[in-house]
């Protein structure tokens, strides 16, 4: 009886040791500075203030505005985060009716239906039209970089920054960790070019950590079941 019991304390202390472990790496933000942009006619601006700016100095809120002075407010737009507001993660069409927003930061858009990190939002007369989770665009999830507050699913490199091209079209192309493109229209948030994904696959650290797991809790069974054995 000893020597089973010993035998499982062994392969769980195993277990629990090659189990797979997500690295994660520090961040260093620099906080997003207030920013607007006009529209190609100059008769619109569109005004995107993150929520700690200091309201004397920016006192319109997001949303788009007459260009006119001083603005007069079309139309609010809510964010699931209003602070997280970079804007090279803002694409605008010409007349600024449509956007979309690709955040860098990890934001779960509870309000957008979505339990897990966002990873596109596509905006239209200021209303949320389609939102994508990082597991719509991405297959294979073992991929991913992640960091304290990012999951990091684009390819990037410190040159180019991430991989995101915005043409004069509406047309947004994302170049995912898989190395797969994904082009999507701006005006109407869906896919117009990219191969067929495969809904949703569950990846291979997944299903170890799944299986892991489901063989630690049959060891500790054992182990609590020959201990009152041996009493």
């Amino acid at each position: 009886m000893r020597r089973l019991s010993k035998t499982i304390t062994i392969l769980c202390m195993t277990l629990l040791l090659v189990l797979p472990v997500i690295p994660t790496y520090a961040d260093d933000w620099i906080p997003p500075d207030p920013f607007y942009v006009i529209s190609e006619d100059g008769s619109r601006i569109f005004i995107v203030t993150p929520d700690y700016a200091y309201s004397s100095d920016h006192p319109y809120a997001t949303g788009l505005y007459y260009n006119t002075n001083p603005p007069e407010l079309i139309y609010p737009v809510e964010v699931p985060d209003n602070w997280a507001l970079w804007e090279q993660d803002f694409f605008f069409t010409g007349d600024l009716k449509y956007f979309a927003w690709v955040p860098v930061a990890n934001l779960v858009g509870d309000r957008l239906n979505i339990d897990e990190p966002i990873a596109l939002v596509f905006y239209a007369h200021g209303e949320v039209q389609k939102v994508y989770g990082i597991s719509d665009l991405v297959d294979d999830l073992d991929v991913l970089v992640y960091t304290v507050s990012t999951t990091q699913w684009l390819q990037a490199n410190a040159e180019r920054g991430r991989f995101i091209d915005f043409t004069d079209d509406s047309r947004l192309t994302l170049q995912t960790k898989e190395d797969v493109s994904l082009v999507f229209d701006i005006r109407t948030g869906e896919i117009v070019e990219g191969r067929e994904r495969n809904g949703g696959a569950t990846s291979n650290t997944n299903v170890l950590l799944i299986i892991g797991t489901m063989v630690l809790v049959v060891l500790i069974g054992m182990s609590v079941v020959v201990i009152k054995r041996r009493k």
